[in-house]
């Protein structure tokens, strides 16, 4: 396999702005790198006028604008996946990303996943990559000597797969123990795949 394939992004907040701008029709007030291991993940609020014809509300909430690597976006029905799956979480009532339209009205093509059709195999469904970088936590108690955060939001599902529980144990506490927050930034060639969660 090339490396480079592999080789996560490294778009400016320039760029990463043009391309919300271009694709999906927002003006970016305000843009944050987030710490990503294989992709790049940007958080972004964006001015209430717009002019995508398929968003109704602009969320108070911003959005994260994910760029994928060369080798997950050549993936056939990678993109797919994802997105039925954070959409049937989402229906469910689970705080996920949700897919946002762009200026075509596409969050690319959107079909049937069909494990997520089969409710009795849904608990062997893993993330995959459950880690203290995907998560959102929110504080449960605010008094100062008890401080309880439990989790709010899951997020990035570009490695979820059929399969044990324990794997998703074992790579979350391997994150634990690992204490590394530096992924940096590869600058060899990749491939600008790109879509919009509402947050």
């Amino acid at each position: 396999m090339d490396l480079d394939k592999l080789s996560k992004p490294c778009l400016t907040e320039a760029i990463a702005i043009d391309l919300v701008r271009t694709i999906y029709g927002f003006e970016v007030v305000d843009i944050k790198s987030m710490i990503s291991f294989n992709d790049q993940n940007f958080r972004i609020q964006v001015s209430k006028k717009h002019q995508n014809p398929h968003i109704n509300n602009i969320s108070e909430d911003g959005y994260t604008l994910k760029i994928i690597n060369t080798f997950k976006s050549s993936l056939e029905g990678h993109i797919d996946s994802i997105h039925s799956a954070l959409n049937h979480l989402s229906k469910k009532g689970l705080r996920v990303p949700v897919p946002v339209r762009n200026l075509e009205g596409n969050t690319w093509k959107l079909e049937t996943v069909p494990l997520l059709n089969e409710g009795s195999r849904m608990p062997r469904f893993l993330h995959g990559d459950f880690n203290d970088l995907n998560i959102l936590a929110r504080e449960k108690s605010p008094e100062p000597n008890n401080r309880i955060f439990v989790i709010d939001v899951i997020l990035d599902f570009e490695d979820m797969h059929y399969g044990n529980y324990v794997w998703d144990i074992g790579l979350m506490l391997t994150h634990v123990l690992m204490g590394q927050h530096d992924f940096g930034c590869s600058r060899g060639s990749w491939t600008c795949i790109s879509w919009l969660f509402e947050s």
